[in-house]
């Protein structure tokens, strides 16, 4: 496996940017499998009863989407903070014309999955995504699989740990698998805090991509933010990948240790 981490750790920002690029038997069997695959596709209220994802009364019908078929759709609402609270994966995530600007988080300890289309922001506002931490040791993380996309105007912020200082004290982690791509959307990844192991991480798997995305590691004083390549993962020009020292240092030790070029424009 290729491991290539580009990670800051010092107390600056680095920026990356990655640039472009039958037959119908059965009639009433199928109209019944159809609707059977999208039964838990639903719509966030109006006015929800709180900001929890698996509470069913939270959305029309009251259903959590919470399957591979499944889509999260989100329009106008009142409060437009929605925290996971177990174990959740959709097909999509769709933002509409009218919806308004959200935060989605993946509380700590959680896996919130995409794995079908990805985001659609049809909003025209910055939607948000949140990978946070607590002090157990715990992390969010939140998974494109398949050929899922991040979508446009959209924002991740990957907490670094705050506790305990130990090997599986990790930061909020967005990763990367199967032939998804970040797309348009935006990665920071932040620096551990005190007494905190490591920063908030991106990871690209398999076939991913980086897509169009911009990627900022925030640097600090033990560890920094990172983003991270495995496999046949890439950047999708070269415009994008650091100087030919910081790519050998990433090839032979796992991580570059000064900040990369503070900015690259496509």
């Amino acid at each position: 496996m290729k491991n290539r981490s580009y990670v800051s750790t010092l107390s600056s920002v680095s920026v990356q940017r990655a640039s472009p690029q039958v037959i119908l038997l059965l009639p009433i069997l199928a109209v019944c499998v159809g609707t059977n695959a999208h039964a838990d596709s639903a719509t966030w209220k109006l006015n929800p009863v709180s900001d929890d994802w698996n509470t069913a009364a939270n959305w029309t019908p009251p259903t959590v989407p919470n399957g591979p078929s499944d889509t999260a759709t989100f329009d106008a609402s009142n409060p437009t903070s929605v925290s996971i609270s177990a174990g959740t994966e959709v097909s999509a995530v769709t933002f509409t014309a009218d919806a308004s600007a959200f935060t989605v988080t993946s509380n700590p300890g959680q896996t919130f999955t995409i794995s079908g289309t990805g985001i659609t922001n049809s909003s025209g506002v910055v939607q948000n995504f949140v990978t946070d931490v607590d002090d157990l040791e715990q992390h969010g993380v939140i998974s494109f699989n398949g050929s899922a996309v991040a979508g446009n105007s959209t924002f991740f912020t990957n907490k670094g740990s705050i506790c305990c200082g130990s090997a599986t004290d990790q930061g909020g982690q967005v990763e990367f698998n199967g032939m998804s791509s970040a797309g348009h959307g935006t990665f920071v990844c932040t620096a551990a805090g005190p007494g905190g192991f490591l920063g908030g991480q991106t990871k690209f798997f398999n076939q991913s991509t980086a897509g169009e995305g911009l990627f900022i590691a925030e640097g600090g004083e033990l560890n920094g933010g990172m983003t991270q390549f495995f496999d046949s993962s890439v950047w999708t020009t070269a415009l994008s990948l650091p100087t030919e020292a910081e790519s050998m240092a990433a090839r032979l030790f796992s991580k570059v240790v000064r900040p990369l070029p503070t900015a690259f424009s496509p």
